[in-house]
């Protein structure tokens, strides 16, 4: 007879991640007994389980981002410090890029790097350097602290997905969460609980951060408008959102034969366009109807005379049924006028300070997250909130000055590149599936960067972005291998 087999217990080695996290879940979970409160054992019960799950397959940590980066304000759990808050995008990346740490170590994984990477760390450096004479040294900190915490998570990213499917998959998750959080802008417009007064400042202390705002710039005689965030923090946020993801929603009708299949994808469109409107948004509206026009121009969906004439026709009768107050401020030509506009008005204004602030200090910046300096520049009663130049590449510049404005522009012309080069040689393969949707990431790419000309894109939200960034040299790498 032969001996028992002891296959199993050399599975266990301690050159493996299971042993290790077996441990330190033993650990957690001893000490949460310790502290004896139910709740915070059974959250903690539970997030060791999914802790498990991971640290085994660390691409499951990728797709738990991809379905956390776009809950963005709803998604903050708790502040730990003034300046440090907790969110499930922030665990589940601390989650993954432990996991990945682990398999690394252990040779379970090789190491990747990406040439964007470099200019990322190289754009880290000059925002290190600007500190050297800043006013605002601690917000100048944190601010390169989050950039750090940036690159880790763009590395995790390039180092994790392996795969054309788990790459699929992981686009997939992030539309179908977007998705649903536009649907979310529209209904909180109906939960009395999410409308909330005009805010002075994005991060005064215990104000609302989501929801419906009562706004009152460019209200005209309504007085306030109401502008829906969905889960972001703003709501142009949330609209420059629905003209990311609207391409890749679109590009999988090419690959979708069953009806049904096709409906939820339409649906899924509608509301995209619903949850657009509800932000009452000009960038937004302008960026959506760009989004889709290059879409059909590039054949990602086929749009014949009878779409357009059936499209007109549900335009106009949907023209007459939206509000009095969104038709006003979003399709008045006069709302895009100096004279009808006094959001246009302050944005020129903004403009001229912030391009003042770059001249003066042209080489090294007024430093990294300055934000109350432009006061020297720009007139405005309250000097205590929070105010960017609203134009992410000026915003850059007066920052960090040319070596950071430069630096950023070739990281986002090499993304770009790296999007469109893998989409030439995944047609030249045969591979059209691939082709597609790297021509939607690219135009939805695009369009994040059109609107970094009226938002400081580089500042607020758009974590989605940056994992949809990071797929770029992912994608480059799977069209360059046999």
């Amino acid at each position: 007879m032969s001996a028992p087999t002891t296959h199993h217990f050399r599975e266990l080695r301690w050159n493996q991640p299971l042993p290790w996290a077996l441990a330190a879940m033993g650990v957690a979970l001893a000490a949460m007994l310790a502290i004896d409160k139910w709740k915070l054992m059974l959250a903690g019960a539970g997030g060791l389980v999914v802790a498990g799950v991971v640290v085994q397959q660390p691409i499951l940590g990728v797709y738990l981002l991809a379905a956390t980066v776009p809950l963005d304000a709803a998604g903050r759990i708790a502040d730990l410090l003034e300046s440090l808050n907790l969110s499930l995008a922030k665990l589940a990346a601390l989650l993954t890029l432990g996991a990945w740490s682990l398999h690394l170590a252990t040779r379970r994984l090789s190491f990747v790097w990406a040439p964007e990477l470099t200019l990322l760390c190289v754009y880290l450096g000059f925002g290190v350097l600007s500190l050297a004479d800043t006013r605002e040294f601690d917000l100048g900190r944190q601010a390169v602290v989050r950039f750090a915490s940036a690159i880790l998570f763009y590395l995790v990213v390039v180092n994790l997905v392996r795969t054309r499917e788990q790459l699929r998959r992981a686009v997939g998750v992030l539309v179908v969460v977007s998705v649903l959080t536009f649907g979310f802008a529209v209904a909180q417009r109906y939960m009395p609980s999410f409308v909330f007064a005009n805010r002075t400042g994005w991060e005064d202390a215990g104000a609302q951060t989501f929801g419906v705002e009562e706004h009152r710039l460019d209200a005209g005689r309504f007085g306030t408008v109401a502008r829906s965030s969905g889960v972001a923090y703003h709501a142009i946020v949330n609209a420059v959102n629905t003209a990311i993801v609207l391409p890749v929603l679109l590009a999988s009708l090419l690959f979708l034969r069953r009806w049904w299949q096709r409906s939820i994808v339409l649906g899924g469109a509608l509301i995209t366009l619903a949850g657009n409107l509800v932000t009452y948004s000009r960038t937004g509206l302008l960026l959506l109807m760009l989004s889709f026009a290059l879409v059909a121009v590039r054949g990602i969906v086929r749009v014949t005379p009878l779409h357009l004439a059936g499209g007109a026709i549900l335009a106009a009768v949907a023209f007459f049924a939206l509000p009095e107050s969104l038709t006003a401020r979003v399709f008045s030509l006069e709302s895009y006028t100096v004279s009808g506009s006094e959001s246009l008005r302050h944005r020129l204004d903004l403009y001229s300070a912030g391009f003042r602030a770059f001249l003066d200090h042209p080489l090294n910046g007024m430093g990294m997250e300055t934000t109350y300096r432009i006061f020297d520049y720009y007139d405005y009663p309250d000097k205590e909130t929070i105010i960017t130049v609203h134009n992410g590449y000026l915003q850059v510049a007066l920052e960090l000055g040319i070596p950071g404005l430069v630096t950023l522009l070739l990281f986002l012309t090499r993304t770009g590149r790296s999007f469109a080069g893998a989409a030439s040689r995944f047609r030249a393969r045969g591979e059209p599936g691939m082709a597609v949707l790297c021509e939607a990431l690219l135009i939805g790419f695009a369009m994040w960067l059109i609107a970094g000309f009226t938002i400081d894109f580089m500042r607020i939200g758009f974590k989605n972005v940056w994992f949809l960034m990071a797929l770029a040299p992912v994608l480059l790498r799977f069209s360059r291998e046999p």
